[in-house]
């Protein structure tokens, strides 16, 4: 099962009215042959790579259920908190850090794009 992103939605599935249309639908990735995904969720968009970069198609895999094939895929792209706020973030981001902090049991974090 994994969650799309609005964007990658609109990407792969043009023209139809709801952006739910995905949902069921299967994705199977080359990494992992024989292997398909459900699209289970369809999720906004963010700026996933920093707030100043363009926002791009996601796929969210759950951590319990990403096999081995596709650690590698992981390792290139490592792990990310996404946190949306209606604040500017600049102004939220060391109590940004500090609870991501807090959460993950004292890891720390590098704020991408503030």
């Amino acid at each position: 099962m994994v969650i799309i992103s609005e964007m990658l939605a609109r990407e792969y599935w043009p023209g139809d009215e709801q952006v739910e249309a995905p949902l069921r639908a299967s994705l199977i990735f080359p990494e992992v042959p024989g292997q398909s995904w459900q699209i289970v969720g369809i999720a906004g968009d963010v700026h996933a790579y920093g707030i100043t970069r363009e926002q791009t198609p996601i796929v969210y895999f759950p951590i319990a259920q990403t096999p081995e094939d596709l650690s590698t895929y992981v390792v290139r792209n490592p792990f990310a908190w996404i946190v949306r706020t209606r604040e500017e973030p600049r102004i939220l981001r060391l109590a940004i850090q500090r609870e991501l902090s807090r959460a993950s049991g004292g890891l720390r974090y590098r704020a991408s794009g503030l």
